[in-house]
């Protein structure tokens, strides 16, 4: 072998051995990604985190929930958003991926949103308080102040009357010296009449309970604010919910009184033991007033002797029942241009004896 040759295969085997101590990731190539993110109505997300994992490399989802990245074909993707749980897909070379969040609802928890930012809510110091609406719609009312009764601490609610259909009165931590006591309601971020919302259309219902609620309302907020979110109608098929319910109303405990009768036999009995005592005490004779009784024998009144044929119960004619019915229809639904939500809500109330 001539010496030329020897140094030209000593070159060979070292740009061998030079090639297979090459980290073969260097010679790996990389595809476009892209995909979509949507949550669990199948409505995209705005703004989802998509990051290659191990690495920078990321962007964000556009508005119609949409992302394209460069990445590894055997790359880890992870995807998060705001109050959604994290997820981690394997690309495994695949060109397009669809991928559906959920929601932590031990984040949602956590977070709530005042009136200058978001916050934990282990950090929050006023008072704001969540109404269950599952048990809130389970109450045979068509008034979602009256439904909240003894649904949250600190809040006072009484019926305005006793007849049927009759408003409530709503007192948050107490009553002020002047001026109305009724809470502020606001109903999809609009001041408004709580009797004017059918429960069944609640999403969710908070209670600001403090005056820090001042600080999102002014001094209107002073008694307190009550914010309601109806249901809105969201992408996909239409979707129509039928409920109804019918109530009687009744005192439950009545007083046990006399009817005409047993109450002339009362009185009459009454009297007589009057008059047979001073019959039976001569004593009662007193000479310094000429010789007259002290106490007179009394005659018997005439609603005792005389027969009326009245024998009205009195408390029955106040204390009445009631019968209350309520229908309610609503379809809502949308599509990627519009959404709909129409309710309707027909109460019935009767009173009878």
């Amino acid at each position: 072998m001539s010496k030329k040759n020897y140094f030209k295969e000593r070159i060979m085997l070292l740009v061998l051995l030079l090639a297979f101590m090459t980290p073969f990731g260097a010679f790996a190539q990389t595809i476009q990604l892209t995909g979509l993110v949507t949550d669990a109505s199948n409505d995209p997300i705005i703004g989802a985190s998509v990051v290659e994992k191990g690495t920078t490399n990321g962007v964000i989802t556009d508005f119609d929930g949409n992302f394209a990245l460069s990445v590894s074909p055997k790359a880890t993707i992870i995807i998060s958003y705001v109050g959604y749980a994290t997820q981690e897909i394997p690309v495994n070379g695949k060109n397009n991926i669809r991928v559906t969040l959920k929601e932590d609802t031990e984040m949602l928890d956590e977070v709530v949103v005042v009136g200058y930012g978001t916050m934990k809510k282990s950090d929050m110091t006023g008072a704001i308080s969540s109404v269950d609406v599952d048990e809130l719609v389970k109450r045979t009312t068509t008034n979602p102040a009256e439904a909240l009764q003894g649904k949250i601490a600190g809040v006072n609610i009484m019926k305005a009357g006793g007849n049927a259909g009759a408003g409530v009165q709503v007192k948050i931590r107490g009553v002020k010296t002047f001026g109305d006591n009724q809470p502020l309601y606001i109903i999809d971020g609009f001041p408004g009449d709580i009797e004017n919302v059918n429960p069944q259309d609640i999403q969710s219902m908070e209670v600001l309970k403090d005056g820090a609620a001042a600080a999102i309302y002014g001094s209107v907020a002073a008694n307190g604010v009550i914010i309601v979110t109806t249901k809105n109608g969201k992408k996909g098929d239409m979707k129509i919910d039928f409920s109804t319910y019918v109530s009687f109303t009744d005192v439950s405990k009545k007083l046990e009184l006399l009817n005409a009768e047993e109450y002339k036999a009362m009185h009459k009995q009454m009297y007589e033991n009057w008059n047979s005592h001073v019959a039976n005490h001569k004593d009662l004779y007193d000479p310094r007033n000429n010789g007259a009784w002290k106490d007179k024998l009394i005659d018997l009144p005439a609603y005792i002797t005389n027969n009326t044929g009245i024998d009205t119960d009195w408390q029955d004619a106040m204390l009445r029942s009631g019968l209350a019915q309520n229908y309610m229809f609503s379809a809502r639904g949308g599509s990627e241009n519009a959404q709909y939500s129409v309710s309707y809500n027909h109460p019935m109330k009767k009173v009878f004896s």
